[in-house]
């Protein structure tokens, strides 16, 4: 490798890092300040198919490869190790060479991880995806404090009882936070931030001992040289994804780095760990665990192509990974395939060991796609694309063993529409697709070897969440929907909350609906799960929303293209009664100022409530503004706490 080619190497990611960092800040506010739907609707045709279920390959597009054709190669071994960094340098250079032929610049990129925990009785914090594998948020409670992240500080309060509820102190980070973990008397706040002194973007991890509530106290200060991806919490251990990277500076590589309470250590090349793998791009992939209680800190580095969306069960982390080859036929046609590729790393006590690999054909949605249950990984993807002249969407759902060897599938699920919402929930899994309507299915895996499809119903809308509520009841969160009179796709409209009833799991029914709101309205939990609030044994249902309503004096016959106003936003408290319909509770909000005609709500923007946890028989609503509390049993207004 050239001096040449390192330095501007080098400069490359340097920029790179810097315009990741403004890119990834500039679009947080605009995805958090954007009032209206998306002018360009997501056209989804609609399906007249009386086949709408499959299961037979030769119905997939040439252009997406047969799914019986697609190799799974499912191999678990302990990773291989570098003895130095030439042979890294070596190592990439011979993989761009041999896949890219010298035709391209090949290096590091970034991960993109991009939605209940049951807690101790007395309280129910935010939503998680898996019992027990706690998730960074920047609202922690445990049942009698809680701990806020409001302006880029950390105020810890008491909450419970209300009456007693009070500020006690406040932590100033200096930085951008992202989340925190609380576990008995420590609380871990991970942040990101670029550092010139280590050379480009590190993630931070400040541990403090909350022992004494009104004086939290600094006892380690962790950085690590790489872009934070994710985290979880499982027990005393706090586990921090970092995309890192190897910087070049003239004849030098420059290794990442981990600095511990101002001592810092570089990361040797054998404890770099390689598969053997080609990729068309590479990520060293950092897998950090801290003990809160000992303070012992373990780094573990993998060199793999860049990971999309992480899953996380109690004993094993599983990365997917989008990956897209063509060759071509005996006439010259060229053939895509799109496939996941996926890896299982286990942990447990801080220490990964050793990776297991495979494919699948199709694409993840996200981290609900996925789920592990009784030593089975099932994952749901999609082929081929949904558009509004054609589609070649198929979907499919793929259970493979702990080896990650293929045991059992469903294929062709509801050809030319793609998932737009998947729950795995023990031995179920619900799924919900999308063109025009919405067909909610029901699919058996109590048998792995062989899953069926129980039950459909196509109704109209689509659920962007799923959430169970009870054994015989799912809650979907989405949009209501009108189809359109001329064209293969539907106008979305209000918020649609649906309770679905799967005691028959052969006729699944939407027994209750709710939607609130016009075209424009939409919530916080449609990108972050841990929005919602969802509690069954307490009967309550928390979600916060936008409400756009169309001014009638100036369309007094909308269109359904036609865009609401923001009129109102809070929180939806809502149940469900013993005759199983879904009915509102009450609202609460944080924008106590009345609005006048022509107010811009979005000004009002750090009143809005973006989380809600439970503690007693009092209801909490966070904003960056300030905690209200109202009653579970009447809603009653009960104070409130500045932040």
């Amino acid at each position: 490798m050239t001096k040449t080619w390192r330095r501007n190497l080098g400069s490359v990611i340097a920029l790179f890092e810097i315009s990741v960092l403004v890119l990834a800040t500039a679009s947080f506010a605009q995805f958090n300040l954007a009032g209206n739907e998306n002018p360009v609707e997501v056209f989804e045709q609609g399906n007249n198919d009386p086949g709408l279920l499959g299961n037979d390959s030769t119905n997939l597009p040439a252009s997406e490869g047969s799914i019986l054709e697609t190799q799974l190669r499912p191999v678990c071994k302990q990773p291989n190790r570098f003895s130095n960094y030439e042979d890294i340098e070596k190592y990439l250079e011979d993989s761009r060479l041999q896949l890219l032929g010298n035709q391209s610049w090949y290096g590091m990129t970034t991960p993109r991880f991009g939605y209940s925990i049951a807690y101790s009785e007395g309280f129910v914090g935010t939503n998680v995806q898996v019992e027990g594998v706690d998730e960074a948020d920047f609202v922690k409670t445990d049942g009698e404090y809680v701990y806020v992240i409001s302006r880029g500080d950390v105020i810890i309060a008491r909450a419970y009882p209300p009456e007693a509820a009070r500020n006690l102190s406040m932590i100033r980070t200096g930085g951008s936070p992202i989340g925190m973990f609380v576990k008995g008397s420590r609380l871990a706040i991970l942040q990101s931030s670029y550092s010139r002194s280590h050379g480009g973007v590190v993630s931070l991890i400040d541990i403090y001992d909350i022992s004494n509530k009104s004086n939290p106290r600094l006892v380690q200060n962790i950085t690590a040289t790489g872009f934070y991806a994710d985290s979880r919490m499982v027990g005393e251990y706090v586990y921090v994804i970092i995309n890192g990277f190897l910087r070049y500076a003239g004849d030098e590589v420059h290794p990442p780095v981990l600095e511990i309470n101002g001592v810092r250590s570089e990361l040797e090349a054998d404890e770099i760990g390689y598969f053997d793998e080609l990729a068309s791009h590479h990520s060293l992939l950092l897998i950090m665990s801290v003990n809160l209680q000992t303070q012992q800190v373990n780094l573990q580095a993998y060199l793999l192509d860049h990971a999309r969306e992480l899953y996380v069960s109690s004993y094993a982390m599983f990365l997917t990974t989008p990956h897209h080859s063509v060759d071509f036929d005996g006439n010259g046609t060229a053939r895509q395939a799109r496939t996941t590729i996926i890896r299982k790393i286990p942990y447990m006590r801080g220490r990964t060991e050793g990776a297991c690999s495979a494919e699948v054909p199709g694409r993840v949605l996200n981290r609900f796609s996925m789920d592990e249950y009784d030593g089975y990984f099932r994952i749901a993807t999609t082929t081929g694309f949904v558009s509004m002249t054609d589609s070649t969407a198929r979907n499919h759902v793929y259970v493979l063993n702990n080896t990650l060897h293929l045991v059992g599938q469903i294929e062709n699920l509801a050809p030319g529409e793609r998932i737009y919402s998947a729950r795995f929930l023990r031995d179920r899994c619900y799924l919900v697709t999308f063109r025009k309507i919405d067909p909610f299915f029901v699919i058996d895996l109590s048998n792995p070897e062989s899953p069926e499809v129980l039950g459909s119903l196509k109704i109209p809308g689509v659920s962007y969440y799923l959430h169970p509520y009870g054994r015989d009841f799912v809650l979907g969160v989405g949009k209501d929907t009108v189809p359109a009179e001329n064209g293969n796709f539907s106008w979305f409209q209000g918020v649609k909350i649906s309770l679905f009833n799967v005691t028959d799991v052969e006729n699944p029914k939407e027994i209750s609906k709710h939607v609130i709101g016009e075209r424009g309205t939409s919530s916080e939990g449609f990108h972050d799960h841990k929005a919602f609030l969802v509690n069954k044994s307490r009967n309550l249902i928390v979600i916060p929303l936008q409400v756009a309503v169309i001014d009638r004096s100036k369309h007094p016959n909308p269109e359904p293209f036609t865009s609401g106003e923001l009129v109102w936003q809070g929180a939806y408290v809502m149940s469900v009664t013993t005759s199983n319909e879904l009915i509102l509770k009450g609202r609460i909000t944080h924008i106590d100022c009345p609005l006048e005609q022509g107010d811009y709500l979005w000004r009002h923007h750090s009143s809005f409530i973006k989380r809600a946890f439970l503690i007693g028989d009092v209801i909490y609503t966070v904003s960056d503004d300030m905690i209200r509390m109202n009653s579970l049993d009447t809603m009653d207004d009960l104070g409130k706490l500045d932040l």
